[in-house]
């Protein structure tokens, strides 16, 4: 059995996925498992990863319909063999010391699950953001979840953690069928389960920013995802047992999560018409109704207060954003 497994959701990549099979390739820790999901690419990304397989025998590629990247991972996960898990995305590469890393800190540990830095490289290779720095060493307990339901320390992403697999199948932790912002979910899901997680400062996780990669689009579509999500997220964290201080940290998430869409669209989505729809969806949610509230706010740092603020306009919002990107400022 191997000690890591890796899954790869894959999907017209043709320009970036070799040299994330390379940086998966060159890891110190030999005994590893690569699963690669084609989620139906139309360019040659499928035939790039069946010659890196043939190559490397320790790489296997799935083809399957195009239905997004959970459902693509969750297919990489049914698969899987390894003591851990991670996840990484086919425009992505990461430190030939990922695994290694990792590995020391679980074992050492008995840890849940391992986070790790990680940066944000355009495509001139300029680093133009880092998350790294992180306040603790480990988290214990029911307050690993509180810290992942507002993205403290514990982020929304999957790609920068490390998993023990036993967690997520003993828990049946899964993607949601949602097109994007599906990490939300599971890393919140596996953060309910913890009892221990690890943190390092290292930065083994490099992310690709380009403008056509599904982390970067915006539209209607992403805030009825959201509510779908949120829906899901209730349901399973909330619905049958919770303590009231969970519950505002929850409602200071929805809070977060609806302004940081906002934002996104005023900068993201090209027609006006199309942003106020936007608006329209968040000021019509019912768990954005429901969440606002000063007690819910309160848990957030003042950043998060500023934004809140900054949307109250969606029309001034809308200004600031174009000033903003007339100087090549761009927050998201």
């Amino acid at each position: 059995m191997p000690i890591f497994s890796i899954v790869v959701p894959v999907y017209n990549v043709e320009d970036y996925i070799y040299k994330c099979l390379v940086s998966i390739s060159n890891q110190t820790v030999h005994d590893i498992e690569v699963i690669l999901i084609d989620d139906g690419s139309t360019d040659s990304s499928l035939a790039i990863c069946e010659s890196f397989c043939k190559k490397d025998k320790r790489f296997s590629v799935f083809s399957k319909r195009n239905e997004g990247q959970g459902i693509a991972r969750n297919l990489g996960m049914s698969y899987a063999r390894g003591e851990y898990l991670c996840f990484i995305d086919s425009d992505d590469w990461i430190e030939p010391i990922l695994c290694e890393t990792a590995y020391k800190s679980l074992s050492d540990n008995d840890a849940d699950f391992f986070n790790f830095g990680v940066d944000f490289v355009d495509v001139n290779g300029v680093q133009v953001k880092k998350f790294a720095n992180f306040k603790f060493k480990e988290l214990n307990g029911p307050d690993i979840f509180i810290r992942a339901l507002i993205d403290d320390q514990i982020l929304s992403i999957v790609w920068n953690k490390v998993f023990r697999r036993s967690s997520i199948v003993d828990n049946k932790i899964f993607f949601p069928d949602v097109r994007a912002i599906e990490d939300i979910y599971f890393s919140r899901a596996i953060s309910k389960i913890s009892k221990r997680v690890i943190f390092s400062d290292k930065v083994l996780y490099h992310a690709l920013v380009r403008k056509n990669s599904s982390s970067r689009t915006m539209n209607l579509q992403s805030f009825l995802d959201a509510e779908k999500l949120l829906k899901i997220e209730y349901d399973n964290f909330f619905k049958a047992d919770y303590s009231l201080e969970q519950k505002k940290y929850f409602d200071a998430h929805v809070v977060k999560f609806y302004t940081y869409l906002q934002i996104q669209s005023a900068f993201r989505v090209g027609s006006y018409f199309d942003y106020i729809k936007c608006y329209r969806i968040m000021k019509e949610s019912l768990f954005y109704n429901k969440s606002k509230n000063i007690s819910s706010i309160a848990k957030l740092p003042y950043k998060n207060k500023f934004m809140i603020l900054l949307c109250y306009s969606p029309f001034m919002l809308r200004i600031f954003s174009n000033i903003l990107k007339f100087f090549r400022i761009n927050p998201y």
